[in-house]
């Protein structure tokens, strides 16, 4: 039913909206979305919390960071997000998870704007 179609894209676009994850550009009669850096950083979050992807048996991948305290509120957020997403604190600012995530993760703090204070590996235990 087309009518129910536009209905629920046009309550999905409202969503969006308020949350900011979208903004509109109109052009004259067009109107173009454009997705926000927000609207990525969450849906890898998401991503990343309901990932199974494991890795082989005795690798793991490990979060290392040293968040200065000129930046503490991303320094918690990151962390408090880290131990959403199932990583282990290992030490204060090393975290570990059995998941093969590296790439999102990498992704993640990209547009975070972390990366100068985070790294990412892959390891195995020997």
């Amino acid at each position: 039913d087309k009518m129910f179609e536009k209905r629920s894209a046009k309550r999905a676009l409202i969503r969006l909206r308020r949350k900011k994850w979208i903004k509109d550009r109109h052009h004259g009669d067009v109107v173009t979305f454009e997705i926000r850096s927000e609207a990525f950083i969450e849906l890898l979050k998401h991503e990343i919390k309901d990932s199974k992807n494991k890795l082989p048996e005795d690798e793991y991948t490990f979060v290392i960071f040293d968040i200065p305290e000129a930046a503490k509120s991303a320094r918690n957020s990151f962390r408090k997000f880290l131990k959403q997403a199932g990583f282990k604190q290992k030490q204060l600012s090393v975290w570990m998870s059995s998941r093969d995530i590296a790439l999102k993760l990498l992704k993640l703090i990209h547009l975070l704007k972390i990366e100068k204070w985070v790294e990412v590996y892959i390891a195995r235990k020997s």
